[in-house]
């Protein structure tokens, strides 16, 4: 339970600590926003996250795909060689 815990607890303590010293230190928002700042513009902004969610795995997805292939036949050129 305890190895659980002293995880979660240090990033909740990082998160305030960041929170707190943004605030104490009134750091522009374009410099360093805080973890409230962050988490407002993703609630406001989350259709349209979304909607570029879609696009950018099927990207992902497809450059995983060539990586693979690519790995492979460069896989069977090595092992066919005489010279490796």
């Amino acid at each position: 339970m305890l190895k659980r815990f002293i995880p979660l607890a240090l990033g909740i303590f990082v998160l305030l600590l960041w929170e707190l010293l943004v605030r104490h230190y009134q750091v522009p928002r374009y410099v360093l926003p805080g973890p409230s700042d962050i988490w407002n513009a993703f609630v406001e902004n989350f259709p349209a996250l979304i909607a570029a969610a879609w696009p950018t795995l099927k990207i992902t997805l497809a450059a995983l795909v060539l990586a693979v292939i690519c790995r492979f036949s460069f896989a069977v050129v090595f092992n066919r060689s005489r010279t490796v």
